[in-house]
């Protein structure tokens, strides 16, 4: 096989194992923290959380500020994020990747997220997401290393 051929090879090698990993990524590596604590004068929900490797957000916002939790940017097939709504009907999204591990596990927390919002009389609220990747992804990941391995050698060290 001549060297341009096998270098176009190459390159296909790399894009599907590359897209797969960045997919396990998006969806099962963001993370999302809502902390909500009093201070002297107010009460105080501070949102972090790590979305992609590397990138941490953090915003602090008064409960006060906050009218209550929804499902926001509704897509088709049933994607979605959860986000926080304020009084002036901003939307604050706790995830970025649409219905990703992280949205999956605060959809089991929008109740107690909305009656902390709406009783003014709590005061402290703890929720955050757990960082869980699955066995089936890593096995899929898993297969297509091994079989673009095979064909890597194939290409490069195979038949002539």
């Amino acid at each position: 096989m001549p060297l341009p051929e096998k270098l176009v090879h190459t390159a296909l090698m790399s894009l599907v194992p590359s897209f797969w990993l960045l997919l396990t990524i998006s969806m099962y590596w963001e993370t999302v923290s809502l902390n909500c604590q009093p201070n002297p004068v107010r009460v105080i929900c501070k949102i972090s959380g790590e979305t992609v490797p590397g990138e941490t957000r953090v915003l602090e916002i008064p409960k006060a500020q906050l009218a209550g939790i929804d499902i926001i940017d509704r897509q088709r097939k049933g994607k979605y994020r959860i986000g926080l709504i304020t009084i002036d009907k901003t939307e604050i999204p706790l995830t970025r990747n649409w219905s990703g591990d992280a949205t999956v596990q605060l959809t089991g927390q929008i109740d107690r997220i909305r009656t902390f919002i709406a009783d003014p009389h709590l005061t402290t609220l703890n929720v955050s997401t757990q960082r869980r990747f699955p066995l089936f992804p890593l096995i899929i990941a898993g297969g297509i290393l091994w079989f673009h391995g095979l064909w890597f050698e194939r290409v490069w060290f195979g038949s002539k």
